[in-house]
């Protein structure tokens, strides 16, 4: 209800496989799209529909598409194949599976280097673990159940520029995947095809990468 994260006039479409940047700065509302698209907001005026179907009265369907990546990741006190899992039934997901998924995320490095592998505690707060394994825990963790559609929220922003390049050209084992990435900076949205600047709740410019790194 406060006029500071009023959304106004957005309309846009994201096909299948589509890689789709959002950049604004703090307080563009870029969080706001971001929640409504998940379906976690409502829009007092408008709807978020996938093939005809507004999400919010398919709400379970919806959330079974959809893994989201935050730039806090939050590890748990405990094995390191807990942490990827995070609540899910073990029996479901088997370590054939684990390993599989930590060799596209790039934490093989960390699976060989705990003595106990996937049932070694990764400690509290992740105290012994790197940004960039903190961050790939965090995608592995939203990757495990194999939805169609990511979420970047800010997800590298708090990486050096070099973890952040290595993490984002590691998603391209993900081609199939639909994309959609919150940024600050110009250059986390490089594999995007199409990026909408957001300011004061309002679409003002979209367009390729090149268009918006001129310079």
């Amino acid at each position: 209800n406060d006029d500071k994260f009023n959304l106004k006039n957005i309309s846009f479409v994201i096909k299948k496989g589509d890689k789709i940047g959002i950049i604004g700065p703090s307080g563009a509302g870029k969080s706001t799209l971001i929640e409504i698209l998940l379906g976690i907001l409502k829009p007092s005026i408008g709807d978020i529909k996938v093939d005809g179907k507004s999400i919010y009265f398919y709400q379970k369907n919806w959330k079974k598409l959809i893994g989201y990546i935050p730039q806090k990741i939050f590890i748990l006190d405990n094995s390191f194949r807990n942490n990827i899992l995070f609540g899910l039934e073990n029996e479901k997901y088997n370590d054939d599976k684990l390993i599989e998924l930590i060799k596209k995320v790039n934490l093989d490095k960390l699976l060989n280097r705990l003595p106990q592998g996937l049932d070694n505690k990764l400690g509290e707060r992740g105290i012994d673990l790197s940004g960039g394994e903190v961050q790939r825990i965090g995608i592995a963790r939203a990757l495990i159940y194999d939805p169609e559609i990511i979420f970047f929220d800010e997800a590298t922003s708090s990486l050096d520029t070099f973890t952040e390049k290595k993490i984002l050209s590691e998603m391209e084992n993900f081609k199939d995947k639909t994309f959609i990435s919150v940024a600050h900076r110009i250059g986390t949205l490089k594999n995007c095809n199409k990026i909408y600047h957001l300011n004061n709740g309002e679409i003002i410019d979209s367009g390729n990468y090149e268009k918006f790194n001129k310079g």
